[in-house]
């Protein structure tokens, strides 16, 4: 049996990663489909916290699951990236620019097709308004 109470440092990735998740109305198995990774791994995102044999661990991401995470709910990687404990190389925030030669040529499609999907969803606008 684990302890509920068990103190662990803050997590303010877990609440912001999950109210865009709400926002856009999808549910957690949803949301780790398209990010790519686990039920487990989304839920470990959001409430800051695994437990493994009764023993709750902060949650430790790799950078690329945050941003996965991030894109899918349309948060700032940056941010996400900070708010998770996550070194944020400069030359990766500079005048709001990513230098795309890091990112697999598999990410850099699955983000165009994020992207296509979510426009696609979006009702057009009537008079330019």
């Amino acid at each position: 049996m684990f302890d509920m109470t068990q103190e662990l440092p803050d997590w303010p990735l877990g609440p912001e990663i999950q109210r865009a998740r709400e926002e856009l109305g999808l549910a957690k198995r949803e949301a780790a489909r398209r990010a790519g990774v686990s039920d487990t791994l989304w839920r470990t995102l959001e409430r800051g916290f695994e437990l493994r044999q009764g023993i709750k661990f902060r949650a430790s991401p790799r950078p690329e699951t945050v941003a996965k995470a991030a894109r899918v709910v349309n948060y700032p990687v940056d941010v996400a990236w900070r708010l998770a404990g996550i070194d944020v190389p400069e030359n990766d925030t500079e005048a709001g620019e990513t230098d795309l030669s890091k990112i697999s040529d598999d990410d850099l499609l699955s983000e165009v097709r994020r992207r296509m999907r979510v426009d696609a969803t979006k009702k057009p606008k009537k008079n330019g308004r």
